[in-house]
């Protein structure tokens, strides 16, 4: 099995987010959610978020969809960076981000809606992917 998505590039072109559905071949059962969210128009980037259902985690599902997005983000969109942020302690989203080659550029601290602390990682893509040693 393996998933596919529908990608509708004008929109996040002209600053619009961008959800992409993922849904299991050739069942068509939707499994999670990709979204592309714009920054900032005038230096092409966009924020990036992924929801993989509880049964369908672990099993590349997530990597094969967020590797698509992310490229079509850079080679068709044109964005210059994607940006993912991923709670401290959220170990398996920052081996998803890095299996796809974005880059840790280390802790984030911020607040929630709350006002509460909170601690994260950005992770950045450009598309261009590290070598593995």
């Amino acid at each position: 099995m393996s998933a596919q998505m529908a990608i509708w590039p004008k929109e996040v072109a002209q600053g619009i987010k961008q959800s992409f559905v993922i849904q299991i071949e050739p069942t068509g059962e939707i499994i999670g959610l990709v979204e592309l969210d714009p920054i900032k128009a005038k230096v092409a980037t966009a924020a990036l978020t992924i929801f993989i259902g509880r049964a369908h985690r672990r099993q590349l599902f997530a990597q094969e969809a967020l590797q698509a997005v992310l490229d079509w983000g850079i080679d068709v969109v044109h964005l210059s960076r994607i940006d993912g942020v991923v709670m401290r302690g959220n170990t398996a989203s920052m081996a998803l981000l890095r299996a796809v080659g974005m880059t840790d550029r280390g802790e984030m601290p911020g607040e929630t809606r709350s006002h509460e602390p909170l601690v994260a990682r950005l992770f950045t893509y450009s598309g261009k992917r590290r070598s593995k040693a």
